[in-house]
């Protein structure tokens, strides 16, 4: 706790800390003694004891030294340590330590902390200097010079050893032997703190020793050139020879050698201080260092493991602790620890978080350097996996493992190689070091000056975008890289400026124009560099995220990459805002001495000249040169004392704090000089007369108005002339809103002949004259910036929008450009050498569908150039005047005169154009065609083919043509033919339209075609005057007339129908009644047409006959419309049938073929679709109005047909034997007969239709009344058996009830209860067979009003009706005899009733009993017991019925609600039993079906579909069978068998063995065999109740099956295994496919290892002995193919090799060839043996193949490292192998008889040379290949000088040489002969340039 707080004060006064030296900040203003007491705070928290300062003294003072005086040089302040009793004594509390000790002239070693105080070597340089020069102030050292020191600036601090950890104390010397053990543990962590101590003190000895004395002697060296300056001045001779090298030179060579020296060892003295850093902060944060620590006996034991040997445990005495578990479970525990040692290393790289970034505004803070603690952490944690990685391969670590695999203790190896994480570690970590190692922290951490830094911090943005190349270093940990980055820029940019010109100096000790220089543009260059490259990284990290590339984070942060780079904060931002204030208040403060010496200079100057004019000034006044001194002096200390004691460059609250204290202090200072010239600039402006005065006055004291207390004096007059200047720029606004086209200006220059450019252009110089003079007015009144002033801001504006509108040069050149790109145009299209433009006609617009006029080719404006272009020339714009502009000016004045003719032309032509439609354009198409053809003479346009002739043959006509003059004037007869062409047809027109308009108004009949005859003679007079395709223009007049006509034709049909339409309802006709205006304007007219209308159409006449038995209407209907019809149609005929106009009817020789092709109509028949269609509808519908009447009427008559057609015996079948029908019937044939008669003879009229009935009508009466007899007979047959029928019921009711026994003494009770009900009925009976009675009667009577005879045999009705009668009084009788014996009979029928109820009870008791409500009955025994139940209940019922009748015959009260109802009940709920227990029927014997399955061939899913099925039938059952317990006992058994159908589906394995299905069918309780097991046997004794059971069962089933498979597949898979064999060299055969039969291996070896830890494997006895088994032969079987495939690999290397390169390796290497070419043999034949039988079991079948491969490997490597010695010499005989690795050199060797195959690496041994050409032809026999050229890498050849033969014989890298000679050979001829070329070709010119 109290290190903790000592180090929280700390480093609360580290952020005021005031040290001296490169890397200390300071206060100008402290003291000596404050700054080594402020020191000892710091450094030690103690105060210098009282005792201790005279030490101080005596150092501050310089006195008390030795002889001569010296000063103490130096001052030592400690801290001392106490023993242990003295702290006791002391209360042990901190005060103990707060006093130090000093000395100047030793120091107790033994201390808590100490610092070293010396004199500056400066100080004496100082010093001296400042007495030289006389000069005084607080940084030159003191006021009198001297030994004393006087300034903090004059000491050095060093700290030796800094007080930072109170607790490290010797208290370990009186605890030793108690902690000894606890210090053997935290050694590491002891070391590494003693590590960072140690390194911490050479840190600061580094930069508080070393750096400040470098710089001392610099300072001296600065002071030493500056006393040489004068001197060198002095020394310089004018006249006389510079010697080359004199004294003064060679001395000022070394000292520029010496500073140079000075400045390097200043950088390494800062690359020292960041290194020591770096290492301090490796020792504190050091990763864990991993020794890998082996159990005793194994290390001992691996002493005597020889080096690359196999391992042989019972040669190194470790055979026989194979057998002890003790031993190998403390091997085994000691590589579990292993394990957590290398996992305390691993994890690091996931888990390690970026090192905190500290304070930001603290840069002395931790965290200040963690770009570098994040370099150093991947650089040192790649550097410990690489140890741990080394500690792996120990021997002791080898032998431990094998010890373990060897006694088949594979978890923990199989551990250590997977669950460590090392490989991947590994990759991380080399991943991101490989990324980081070369960052340039450190470089940027030591730049010693902008410049470095700008370089250093180039390089680290240079450098980041290869972390795309990382695959884990991610977005954040990227984004916080970049801002330690800013945070170490920002440190080192504030550490330079402060190096160089102290915590202030960039205010008060540089000029501004070195300030400028040195510090604001390199700091400028250096932000803008560093936040340019900032944001350049930051899209390109988004670019990286988007894409994929990069991971956003570690953890699952949830950020988006955006919001992660958006996060970044850059460190820097503070000092570049400090640093751009700084530059503000420089600029600021800069131009107030500007300012101020401006004003007050040339005031000083008025001032004096008009003293001198008035011949001196007055006594006492002020001197106008002191009063300018004075303030420039006020303006020039001001900095110093505001910023004396502020240290800029602070950033912390406090620093900020101080500095704006600072700029207020500075404000305040210079108010005083502001007010002054604030005052004197008021007297001026208030001694002014006018507003001109106080312009003047303004602008003479301009640069005083930036000023704020200046501004607010001259507040009043700025606004009284800002009003003034407002006021005119209104005015000048106003007068632009007029714009120029709408001025006095305007109409102006057009009097004087101005044109409109140039007249615009003059107009808006003028007013951006008066606009620009208004804004310097400005100006002058609220100075430079007065645009941004609150005042100023709308005029400023407003000007600005004044003059953006008056610039003429975009005007003009607008103007300008308008006629360039118009001439341009014309140039292009060679339109401006043609007279005549088309283009689109400007009343239409300019879109795509405008039409196309023809125009003059000479532009109005051409007229007005002229004088544009004089006009402008005297503007100023002569020079902007193209060339081009000038000369069509000239041009058009010669082209006018044709250009008028033609615009004339053009006009007429345009004029006459607009009054031809396109009805009239094809008549004068010849006329239109020859202007056209003339017009298209004169434009660059394709003439017609259809011109053909002499136009076709005339060339262009073009404005420099000769012929123009001939163009233009026939054009103009052209026009003038066509007008008059013209005119004629608009005369024909308006007779046409006259006739037109005849034809609407003439009467409706023959009238009409003498006004179509008139147009059809103008069409014969056009056609006589030879109009071309004047049979257009007669469609045209055709369809006119077709609408007048149409018009006529509807107007006629309206009629039509007005005449013959039918009769309104009678409602509308009181509408029509009621409207008298209506009936008013009926005029006479309309009367008239419609008696037209009637008069045309002639009457028809029907007449309706009786012929062969079939009634007619002669004519027929259908005729009869049609002749209706017919007359419509002749109406309508009156128009339709008019003759069309025809323009050829003096066309002699016209074939005709288009007349008939088309086949054109020759009359107006088409005009009936013009009709409206209502109108033509209607008409229509008036016809066929008064044909249906007609028909109706018509129908109505031949309806009687049916009194022909029909038979009454029909008729008399339908009817039946209903009387009441025939009652009806017969009434109606009466009324209809009576109709008829009633009806006239005259004829009915329908329109003009008149219909005649009076013959047909008397036939019909005949035939009705034959009809009708015939019915009557019909009905009086079917009335006379309904009148027996009910004589003979009456009679038979009447007998049985005479007969009844009613005797209550006689009759036996049932008798009784019979008769009596029948009584009853009869009874009830009564009155429905008295109305019969009376219906027969009324039938009969009306037959005898029609007159109906009756035969013989008829019965009366009244026979019926006395025997109803009778009937009456013996029911009446017995009903007497009933009364009187009623309660004898009462008593019968109660006894019966009593016994009945009886009966009924037992019944329904027995119902209650047996009725079979529960669902556990079957459906078939319950159908029984309902079927007997449901006889006795209806027989019961019976009876109760046949009482209740007899109670109420006798008047015997029915008990409500008693056994009838009670029987009725058990009936309806016997029904609906009946219906539920036969609906769940079906469903339930299903569900039977499927218990009865065996479980031995059950089908799970059949099981599960058919109780689906059953359920499904449930569920469509109603809801009504639902409500009963059946149906959900049924449901309920379906549901829970599908809710355990889980459980039938788990059991339903193969999994389950006999063994299971005995312990199953043992919980269940079933004592049948697995063969004899149902589904039903399983679901009754309640398996699905016993799903965690089962489960277990299943579980352990499962389990033991996976064993079993897994076991199945390691057997099937290795014994079936075959070596996969690829033929070499076509020798042998190698085995191939290793990677996929050591991944199998490895996969099935850690399978089995893992399958003993399962809790199956135990208890089961034959997985563990295959399992047993199987492992030991995958065992051995690995490590004989790890020993095969490495034996393989070297055997093919070395075959190639000592076999395959000839006989030079052989003959080089004679022992290791015959070594090889045995090993060779031994392989080869292993090889075959195991091809023969190529399976991998096969291999351990092959003897001692362990030991066989061991020894082959072994040997080949001895051979390999021979041949590596050969290459060697290979490569000293010729140097270019070098270039070649041993592979390519190999080949090389073994393929020296194939040149072709060796020149394949001549590109690698050769910079320019990548082939040579082979010349194979007429070469020697022992000659194998030439080579005759060299061949570069783009195909370039060059000839070798000199041929190179390859023999046999001869040495690759003999050949080899020879090219490399002939190479150099031809080159040096090549170079030598181009040189002797170019030198003759020199002289050659030289001598051809003499002779010219």
């Amino acid at each position: 706790e109290k290190r903790q707080a000592l180090l929280k004060r700390v480093r609360e006064k580290e952020k005021r800390k005031m040290g001296g030296g490169g890397g200390g900040r300071r206060r100008a203003a402290a003291s000596p003694s404050d700054y080594i007491r402020g020191a000892c705070e710091l450094h030690l928290g103690a105060h210098i004891s009282p005792s201790s300062k005279g030490a101080v003294d005596a150092f501050l003072s310089g006195a008390g030294g030795d002889e001569g005086g010296a000063p103490p040089p130096r001052l030592f302040v400690w801290v001392p340590r106490k023993k242990s009793g003295e702290a006791s004594a002391g209360g042990g509390g901190e005060d103990e330590w707060d006093e130090a000790l000093a000395s100047t002239e030793e120091l107790d070693a033994s201390n808590l902390g100490a610092l070293a105080f010396v004199r500056g070597a400066v100080v004496a340089a100082a010093a001296a200097a400042a007495a030289a020069s006389g000069a005084e102030g607080a940084e030159a050292g003191g006021a009198g010079g001297g030994n004393a020191i006087r300034s903090a600036a004059q000491v050095q601090c060093m700290t030796l050893n800094p007080r930072v950890y109170l607790d490290e104390e010797e208290g370990t010397e009186e605890k030793g032997e108690e902690k000894e053990a606890e210090e053997g543990k935290g050694a590491d962590a002891s070391g590494e703190a003693g590590g960072g101590m140690t390194f911490l003190s050479l840190q600061m000895y580094a930069r508080h020793c070393f750096v400040p004395a470098v710089r001392a002697v610099e300072a001296m060296d600065d002071e030493e050139k500056k006393e040489e300056a004068p001197d060198l001045a002095a020394e310089e001779i004018p006249e006389g020879p510079k010697t080359p090298t004199t004294p003064r030179s060679a001395s000022q060579k070394q000292k520029k050698k010496k500073s140079r020296a000075l400045e390097s060892l200043e950088d390494r003295l800062r690359e020292l201080d960041v290194a020591l850093g770096q290492c301090r902060r490796s020792a504190l944060g050091q990763i864990p260092r991993v020794t890998l620590r082996a159990h005793p006996i194994v290390g001992s034991a691996a002493t005597d493991l020889p080096p690359g040997g196999k391992i042989d445990l019972d040669a190194l005495g470790l055979g026989d602790k194979m057998e002890d578990d003790a031993f190998l479970n403390e091997v085994q525990g000691g590589v579990s620890g292993w394990i957590g040692q290398i996992r305390k290393v691993t994890v690091l790289p996931g888990t390690t978080p970026f090192p905190s970034l500290g304070d930001e505004n603290d840069e002395e803070a931790e965290g200040g350097d963690a770009d570098l603690e994040e370099v150093s952490f991947w650089t040192d944690l790649e550097s410990a996996l690489k140890h741990v990685r080394s500690e792996l391969t120990k021997p002791e670590v080898l032998l431990t493992l094998q010890l373990l695999k060897s006694a088949k203790r594979f978890l923990a190896t199989i551990a250590l190689e997977n669950n460590t994480g090392l490989e991947a570690a590994e990759n991380h970590a080399s991943d991101v070091a490989g990324f980081l190692r070369e960052y340039p922290a450190q470089s940027l951490a030591a730049a010693r000056d902008l410049t470095q830094i700008g370089e250093a911090a180039d390089a680290a943005f240079a450098h980041l975008p290869r972390v795309r190349k990382s695959r884990y270093y991610d977005v954040e940990r990227t984004v916080r890289l970049v801002e330690a980055t800013s945070s170490t820029f920002r440190r080192r940019v504030g550490g330079a400026l402060r190096e160089v010109h102290g915590p202030n100096g960039i205010i008060l000790r540089l000029p501004f124009a070195q300030y400028e220089e040195e510090v604001r543009h390199p700091t400028l260059d250096v932000f803008v560099r560093f936040d340019g490259e900032c944001d350049k990284f930051r899209t390109f990290l988004l670019d990286q995220s988007r894409r994929g590339g990069m991971r956003v984070s570690s953890a699952e942060t949830g950020k988006t990459p955006k919001e992660v780079v958006d996060s970044m904060e850059l460190r820097h931002a503070a000092l570049r805002d400090r640093l751009e204030a700084v530059h503000d208040f420089r600029v600021r403060h800069e131009r107030l001495r500007t300012v101020v010496g401006e004003v007050l200079v040339g005031e000083t100057t008025a001032a004096a000249s008009s003293a001198s004019g008035e011949g001196g000034a007055e006594e006492g006044g002020a001197d106008p040169a002191a009063v300018a001194k004075e303030a420039m002096r006020e303006v020039d200390e001001a900095p110093v004392a505001a910023f004396a004691s502020v240290d800029l460059l602070d950033l912390s609250p406090g620093g900020e704090q101080a500095f704006r204290t600072a700029l207020e202090n500075y404000d305040r200072r210079v108010d005083a000089v502001e007010e002054g010239l604030a005052r004197l600039l008021r007297d001026k402006l208030t001694a002014c007369q006018d507003a001109e005065d106080m312009f003047r006055v303004f602008a003479r004291f301009n640069p005083l108005l930036t000023r704020t207390r200046v501004r607010t004096a001259v507040k009043e007059f700025q606004l009284r002339l800002i009003s003034t200047v407002g006021e005119s720029v209104e005015r000048l606004r106003l007068k632009f809103t007029q714009r120029y086209e709408s001025s006095p200006a305007s109409r102006l220059a057009r009097v004087r002949g101005v044109p409109p450019v140039s007249g615009k252009i003059l107009w808006a110089r003028q007013m951006e004259r008066q606009v620009r003079a208004l804004m310097d007015r400005m100006g002058d009144v609220l100075g430079p910036g007065w645009g941004q002033h609150l005042e100023g801001r709308g005029l400023r504006r407003a000007g600005d929008e004044l003059l953006s509108k008056l610039d003429a040069r975009p005007y003009f050149r607008g103007w300008v450009a308008e006629w360039e790109r118009e001439l341009a145009s014309a140039s292009n299209a060679r339109l401006h050498s043609y007279p005549v433009l088309i283009g689109p006609d400007s009343a239409y617009g300019s879109g795509p569908n405008a039409p196309l006029v023809a125009s003059v080719n000479f532009d109005a404006r051409h007229e007005d150039l002229f004088r544009e272009l004089r006009m402008l020339r005297w503007l100023g714009y002569g020079r902007d005047v193209p060339r081009t502009l000038t000369l069509v000016s000239e041009e058009a004045q010669g082209r006018y005169a044709y250009a008028a003719a033609i615009k004339t032309a053009l006009r007429s032509y345009a004029a006459a154009r607009e009054l031809v439609t396109p009805e009239l354009e094809p008549l004068v198409a010849p006329q239109l065609r020859d202007v056209r053809e003339s017009i298209a003479e004169a434009f660059d346009a394709p003439k017609s083919e259809e011109a053909g002739g002499k136009a076709a043959r005339r060339k262009r006509v073009r404005w420099d043509a000769k012929n123009v003059g001939d163009w233009v004037a026939g054009l103009t007869e052209f026009v003038a033919r066509f007008e008059e062409r013209v005119e004629t047809l608009l005369r024909a027109c308006d007779r046409v339209d006259i006739a037109l308009d005849l034809l609407g108004k003439v009467d409706y009949d023959g009238a009409m075609g003498a006004v179509v005859g008139s147009v059809q003679k103008v069409v014969d007079e056009l056609s006589l005057a030879g109009y071309a395709d004047l049979a257009r223009w007669v469609e045209v007049v055709d369809d006119r007339m077709g609408i007048v006509l149409g018009r006529r034709l509807e107007g006629a049909l309206l009629e039509w129908c007005d005449a013959f339409g039918v009769a309104a309802p009678a409602d509308e006709r009181d509408n029509e009644e009621g409207d008298e205006e209506k009936k008013e304007g009926d005029d006479a007219a309309t009367a008239k047409a419609k008696q037209r209308a009637l008069t045309l159409v002639p009457p028809i006449a029907v007449e309706i006959l009786l012929r062969n038995q079939e009634i007619s209407a002669s004519p027929a209907v259908p005729s009869v419309r049609a002749a209706f019809l017919a007359e419509l149609h002749d109406y309508m005929g009156v128009v339709c049938c008019l003759p069309r106009p025809t323009s050829g009817r003096f066309e002699v020789f016209e074939s005709g073929a288009g007349d008939s092709g088309t086949r054109r109509s020759t009359t107006f028949d088409r005009l009936v679709r013009s009709v409206n269609p209502k109108t033509l509808a209607d008409s229509y519908s008036v016809v066929e109005a008064h044909v249906t009447a007609l028909s109706d009427f018509v129908h109505k008559w031949l309806s009687y047909q049916i009194l022909w057609d029909t038979r009454v015996t029909d008729v008399a079948g339908n009817m039946g034997e209903d009387v009441d029908r025939w009652h009806d019937l017969l009434r109606e044939a009466s009324d209809a007969r009576l109709a008829l008669d009633a009806s006239s003879s005259a004829p009915e009229s329908f329109g003009p239709v008149s219909v005649r009935y009076d013959k047909v009508q008397s036939q019909i009466n005949l035939k009705y009344d034959s009809w009708q007899r015939e019915l009557q007979s019909c009905f009086a047959a079917v009335l006379g058996r309904k009148i027996e029928a009910l004589h003979d019921r009456v009679s038979e009711a009447k007998s049985k009830l005479e007969s009844a026994s009613l005797d209550a003494s006689s009759a036996s009770t049932g008798e009784i209860v019979l008769g009596v009900t029948f009584l009853q009925e009869m009874k009830q009976l009564l009155g429905p067979w008295g109305k019969e009675v009376e219906r027969l009667l009324e039938s009969e009577r009306l037959l005898k009003r029609q007159r109906h005879s009756f035969g013989s045999e008829w019965m009366e009705a009244s026979r019926a009706q006395g025997q109803y009668q009778q009937m009456e009084q013996v029911l009446t009788k017995r009903s007497r005899t009933v009364d009187e014996q009623i309660p004898l009979l009462q008593s019968r029928v109660e006894a019966e009733d009593k016994v009945a109820g009886q009966r009924a009870a037992e019944i329904m008791g027995k119902w209650e009993e047996e009725k079979p409500l529960g669902g556990q009955a079957k459906p078939k025994d319950a159908l029984e017991i309902l079927t007997k139940f449901e006889f006795s209940l209806k027989k019961a019922k019976i009876d109760q019925e046949n009482l209740i009748k007899a109670k109420d015959a006798l008047g015997l009260e029915s008990a409500a609600g008693g056994a009838e109802d009670a029987v009725s009940e058990c009936l309806d709920e016997l029904g609906d039993l009946k219906e539920v227990w036969e609906a769940v029927s079906p469903p339930n014997d299903a569900l039977d079906d499927l218990k009865d399955t065996p479980w031995a061939t059950c089908v799970v899913r059949k099981v599960r579909k058919g109780l689906d099925d059953i359920a499904q039938q449930l569920r469509s059952l109603p809801n009504r069978v639902r409500q009963y317990e059946a149906y959900t006992s049924l449901n309920d058994t379906v549901k829970s068998y599908l809710s355990g159908q889980s459980v039938l589906n788990d059991m339903k394995t193969e999994a389950l063995k006999d063994r299971h299905w005995k312990t199953i069918l043992q919980r269940l309780g079933i004592r049948l065999s697995y063969s004899e097991l149902t589904v039903g046997l399983l679901w009754d004794h309640g398996v699905m109740n016993r799903k965690k059971e089962m489960g277990e069962i299943l579980a352990v089933a499962q389990g033991e099956m996976a064993l079993e498979v897994f076991l199945g597949q390691v057997r099937d898979r290795w014994m079936k295994q075959e070596l996969e064999l690829v033929l070499y060299q076509n020798r042998v055969r190698l085995i191939r496919g290793w990677d996929d039969l050591f991944g199998t291996l490895d996969d099935h070896m850690g399978g089995l290892v893992l399958m003993r830890s399962s809790p199956y494997y135990r208890s089961v006895r034959e997985f563990q002995e295959e399992g047993k088994l199987w492992e030991d032969r995958l065992t051995k079987l690995r490590t004989a193919f790890d020993a095969w495939v490495d034996v393989q690999r070297r055997w093919v290397y070395l075959e190639g090799i000592f076999f395959g390169s000839g006989a030079d390796i052989k003959a080089q290497l004679p022992a290791e060839w015959s070594r090889f070419k045995s090993v060779d043999g031994e392989f080869v034949t292993l090889m075959r043996r195991i091809s023969s039988r190529p399976f991998a079991m096969e291999v351990l079948n092959v003897d001692n193949v362990q030991r066989t491969l061991e020894r082959l490997g072994n040997l080949m490597g001895v051979i390999q490292k021979a041949l590596g010695e050969y290459l060697e010499r290979q490569r000293s005989d010729f140097s270019r192998f070098y270039f070649l690795g041993d592979d390519d050199l190999l080949e090389i060797i073994g393929n020296s008889g194939e040149p072709g195959k060796v020149l394949g690496h001549i590109g690698k041994m050769f910079a320019g040379m990548a082939s040579a050409r082979i010349d194979n032809e007429n070469l020697p026999d022992d000659t194998i290949a030439r080579l005759d050229a060299m061949v570069s890498k783009d195909g370039e050849m060059v000839p070798l000088d000199k041929t190179i033969d390859v023999t046999s014989k001869k040495a690759v890298k003999v050949w080899l040489k020879e090219l490399e000679d002939g190479m150099h050979t031809t080159l040096a001829k090549l170079l030598h002969g181009a040189v002797s070329e170019d030198a003759s070709s020199s002289l050659l010119s030289a001598s051809d340039d003499g002779k010219a």
